[in-house]
This record gives C-alpha cells, sequence and structure tokens, in this order.
C-alpha cells in the first residue's frame, strides 16, 4: 500500500483531481451569489475542500491499485450459508437491542393513517404497505383485543428481511473473495451503526423500502457473477421476485426505478436474456395491478406529491422576480393558488407549506396539470435565475457535501411511537395508547432511557443526506478507475433514486428518503477494497459449486 501511494501515473493524477474539483464547484454554487468565489468570498475554503478531497481520492485509488496487485494471489473458499447467517444474526440481534431500549413502535403519523384508513391515505402512500401493515395490526387486535401484537409482529417480520437481505449479501460477497474477518466487521457495523439499525425495526414505509432495496444487491451481483445461469434456479427466481415486488410497492416512485433495474438484469443476464425479459416483463406488470387499483377505488395520486421540485421553482420566482412571470402565466397560476399567499408562506427547502395551506388548490393543480407544466416551462426559459435559485435550494441537502446532519432534520429517524409533530399528535397517541401502544422500553425505563440517549446522541450526529451521496460517488469514481463494473452494479439503484429525488423531492431534508445510502455505501466500499470482481468456488469441488448455484439464491 505504501509503494502504491508513491506511484502515479496520468490517468490516476485525473481520477483524483476531477471529482476534487467538481466538489469544490458544487461546494461554490451552493453559497449564496455575494459569497462566489468571483466576489472574493470564500476561495479559501472551496480551494481546502478540493485539497482534502484530492487527497483522500489519492489514498483511495492506491488502495484499489493495490487490492488489483493482490487479486493475483490464488483465492480463498467462500463462506458458507451458516457463516452468513451467523454473521447476520449478530446484526440482528444488535437490531433487537436498540428496539428493545427505545420502545415497541417507533413510528410517524404516517404510519398511524395506514393502519387506520389504508384507503384513505392510498394517494400519498404505498397501497400494498399500508393494507399489509393495517391487516396484519388489526387482524391480531380481533384476537388480543390490543394493537401490540401486531405492532411486534411487524416489527420482527421487518427485522427478518433485513437480516436475510445482510445474510444474503455476505454470502454473495464472500464468493467474490471477500475475507470472512471483513464479513464480520461489516455485519457488526450495521449492527451497531445508529442510523442502520434504526430503521431495521421503525415502522415507516420507507424502512420497509430500504430492506427491499438491500436484497436487490446480492440478486443484481448473482446474476453478474453467473451471467444468467442463475435464472435456471427456482429458488433465486422467487428471491428476485420478492425483491423487486417488494422494491416496487413500497415507494410510490420506484416503478419507474424498477424498469430500468429490469433493464440491467437484461443485460447483465447474458447467457439468459430472453428468460431475463420474460420474468422482468411479468414482475412489472404484477406491480403496476396495485397502481390500477387505486386508481379505480380512490383515484389518481395527488399530482403535488411528484411536482414539489416545479412548485418551490415557480415559488422562488414569485418571491424574488414576480414580474418576470407572463401576466396568462400569473393568471394560471393564481387558480392554483393565489400569488400573495404563495409568496407568503413560502419555505425555500420544503414544498409542505405551500401544499397544506387551505389557500392552496390541490384540484385545481391536479385539473390543469399539463398546463402548469407548460407555465413552468415558459417561465423556466423567461426567468432561469429565480427558477434555478428555486432549485438549488430545494434539493441542496440532497447534493451538498455539508448537509444538515440528520440531528438538524426532521422524520429522519424514530424513537417515539410518533417521531414527528403534526398537529393530531397527541389524539394519535392517546388513541395508541387505548389500543396498548405506548412507548415503553421491553429493557425497562431506567435502562432503556440511558440507552436511547446514547442511541439518539448517534443518531444527531449523523451526516445528512448529501454527505453520503459525495462519499457513494467518490467510491463510484474510484470503481470506475479500477473497472470494477460490480461496485457500479450495487450503487445502480441507489443513484437511480436518488436523481428522482432530485427531480420530484417534496423536501429534501427526511433522512428517511435516502436511508438505504449507508448500506449502500458500507457493501459498495468493501466490494471495491476487497473483492476480486468475480465469484470464486470452493478449490476442487467446481461440480459441488455449480450444484449450489442451481439450488440456491445465492
Amino acid at each position: 500500500m505504501a509503494l502504491e501511494l508513491l506511484r502515479g501515473g496520468a490517468r490516476k493524477v485525473v481520477f483524483a483531481l476531477a471529482p476534487a474539483l467538481l466538489l469544490a464547484l458544487v461546494d461554490a454554487l451552493a453559497v449564496p451569489v455575494e459569497q462566489m468565489p468571483w466576489s472574493g468570498g470564500r476561495v479559501g475554503r472551496h480551494l481546502v475542500v478540493a485539497a482534502v478531497i484530492a487527497a483522500g481520492m489519492w489514498i483511495l485509488l492506491s488502495a484499489v491499485d493495490a487490492r488489483t496487485a493482490r487479486d493475483r494471489r490464488a483465492p480463498g473458499s467462500p463462506a458458507s450459508w451458516r457463516s452468513c447467517l451467523g454473521m447476520a444474526g449478530i446484526s440482528a440481534v444488535l437490531w433487537l437491542l436498540m428496539w428493545a431500549a427505545v420502545g415497541p413502535l417507533d413510528a410517524m403519523n404516517d404510519t398511524y393513517w395506514s393502519i387506520r384508513n389504508p384507503l384513505g391515505v392510498a394517494p400519498q402512500q404505498p397501497l400494498v404497505y399500508s393494507m399489509i401493515i393495517s391487516g396484519v395490526v388489526h387482524g391480531l387486535r380481533l384476537v388480543t383485543g390490543s394493537m401490540l401484537p401486531g405492532i411486534i409482529a411487524l416489527v420482527l417480520l421487518q427485522v427478518i428481511l433485513y437480516g436475510l437481505g445482510l445474510s444474503w449479501t455476505l454470502r454473495v460477497l464472500s464468493r467474490t473473495g471477500v475475507p470472512r474477518a471483513v464479513l464480520l466487521v461489516l455485519a457488526v457495523v450495521l449492527g451497531l451503526l445508529p442510523i442502520t439499525a434504526n430503521f431495521t425495526f421503525a415502522l415507516v414505509k420507507d424502512a420497509a423500502f430500504t430492506g427491499f432495496t438491500l436484497l436487490l444487491v446480492p440478486v443484481l451481483l448473482t446474476i453478474q457473477q453467473t451471467g444468467g445461469r442463475c435464472l435456471r434456479s427456482r429458488g433465486f427466481l422467487c428471491a428476485m421476485v420478492v425483491s423487486a415486488l417488494g422494491f416496487a410497492l413500497t415507494r410510490n416512485n420506484a416503478l419507474v426505478i424498477l424498469v430500468l433495474v429490469g433493464v440491467l438484469i437484461v443485460v447483465l443476464a447474458r447467457r439468459a436474456r430472453r428468460t431475463a425479459c420474460v420474468w422482468v416483463a411479468g414482475i412489472v406488470v404484477v406491480a403496476l395491478l396495485p397502481q390500477q387499483i387505486l386508481t379505480f377505488a380512490a383515484g389518481p395520486q395527488k399530482s403535488v406529491e411528484s411536482l414539489g421540485v416545479p412548485l418551490q421553482m415557480v415559488g422562488s420566482t414569485l418571491v424574488h422576480e414576480p414580474q418576470c412571470i407572463a401576466p396568462e402565466d400569473a393568471r394560471t397560476l393564481e387558480r392554483i393558488m393565489p400569488a400573495q399567499t404563495w409568496r407568503d408562506v413560502f419555505r425555500p427547502q420544503s414544498v409542505d407549506p405551500v401544499k397544506y395551506d387551505p389557500a392552496f388548490s390541490e384540484d385545481a393543480l391536479q385539473g390543469s396539470r399539463g398546463e402548469f407544466l407548460a407555465v413552468f416551462a415558459r417561465t423556466l426559459g423567461r426567468c432561469p435565475g429565480p427558477m434555478l435559485a428555486g432549485y438549488r435550494d430545494q434539493t441542496s441537502q440532497l447534493w451538498r457535501w455539508d448537509a444538515i446532519g440528520v440531528g438538524g432534520t426532521s422524520q429522519s429517524f424514530f424513537l417515539e411511537p410518533i417521531s414527528n409533530a403534526p398537529g393530531d399528535r397527541d389524539e394519535i397517541l392517546a388513541d395508541l395508547a387505548g389500543h396498548g401502544v405506548t412507548k415503553r422500553p421491553l429493557l425497562g425505563e431506567t435502562v432503556g432511557a440511558r440507552m436511547e440517549a446514547v442511541y439518539r446522541g448517534g443518531l444527531e450526529a449523523t451526516p445528512g443526506a448529501g454527505t453520503w451521496v459525495w462519499a457513494l460517488a467518490l467510491v463510484m469514481a474510484a470503481a470506475w478507475y479500477g473497472r470494477r463494473g460490480e461496485v457500479l452494479v450495487v450503487a445502480f439503484p441507489a443513484l437511480l433514486l436518488w436523481a428522482t429525488l432530485m427531480a420530484a423531492a417534496p423536501i429534501a431534508e427526511p433522512f428517511r428518503y435516502v436511508a438505504y445510502l449507508p448500506w449502500i455505501l458500507a457493501i459498495s466500499a468493501v466490494v471495491l477494497l476487497w473483492g476480486r470482481g468475480r465469484a470464486v468456488s470452493r478449490p476442487g469441488a467446481p461440480r459441488a459449486a455449480a450444484r449450489s448455484r442451481r439450488t440456491t439464491p445465492g
């Protein structure tokens, strides 16, 4: 490693400097106009940022070079399923320990209303997820008289989902040459890290979605390793279908991502492309059914959920340069919300104050969606300055390297039955208490309070979304440098999900929208620094390894 640090080369220099200069440029564009470098402000900060990132990238690229040199050695045998389940079991124990310290229900108001009225929240919440959690909770309530058994059952099912996803991932990573010691460290880190542990038992749709996103990692890596031969295994096909459908049905905008992931599956399955096409098409068709049922039963999804960014860009223009908007376009916007009210309630980093204001007409936006988008396009052409400033402010927490930490945002972690602060929070808590659900740590009040304070401190110190995004981007750049396509495969769904948030996030600060990033970053870094880029089997037993691939998912 020390020798690799001293070795250079034009390609290495480019890959070290390019991300550093890009990050420094983004850092410069994120500050107010009066502090831009050409105005004489904060030049030193941007140079320091570039220098630190360049040095860090040089070290990372040197580590990749050192790993490439080690790849010439004979590979060890992969870890057994029993070993991987044991390591994931350690993580599960750590997750359940945190859950036992903070109480049986850790959620938000969306969870409560999904349980109480799944069809009523369907235009905003995933229908299948809401129906499942409502059915489990109310089904067990009919038997026990309390909502608590259903909530505990859901928590345990979600922990099992994460445990199986992690164990399968460890198994697949071991087949790429990752040492057992590294796998164990990965499992322990993911078990101890408060932000990853919290989402394994938090009953919010984003936690379930993150679990299915984790399951996609071994699916994609296995297809890449086998060239698609794994699609002949019934066990693998079942696992792939469950992973893909769970991914698509626990977030409203995930169906588009599923289609693109399906394209990647077809590309990777070079030895079974026809089979891959058939299964991907079938999964997409099945995933479409709940959306059609929802449209029939409860009407189409609300446009405001997917138009958060355009609404904020228009709002920024109304605040800073209202005269730039054409009179006929201003009349269209007036039907959606009076301009003065829009200016009064506008907040740069969240569309919620606008969409929840009584003067905002969702019906007008729903009925004139195409007309609004035309107004948006014309205004962007006439007033690019305030429009792009609105986009910058709305999405900045998704791409700033110094994004606000998790402790400074809401809906980012969940340690209470209702962890956010809706107007009806007291009424919801009273109703939950009436059905046997209160904040009652399983480890006792004294021990639970002390442990929760430690966990809360770790959560509040967790970096924000943009920091994780940049860390993953640097790992991707190093993977490109090292020609490690399997790392790009691991991160592919996460990068697509981030892109959808950049296009349509109603609010960028809550970490729950990107809770998959710590998982994907950790796995990507392990694959980059310790994986061999190809599957290995037990020495002297190629036939046994082939039989194992036909009969097991990983």
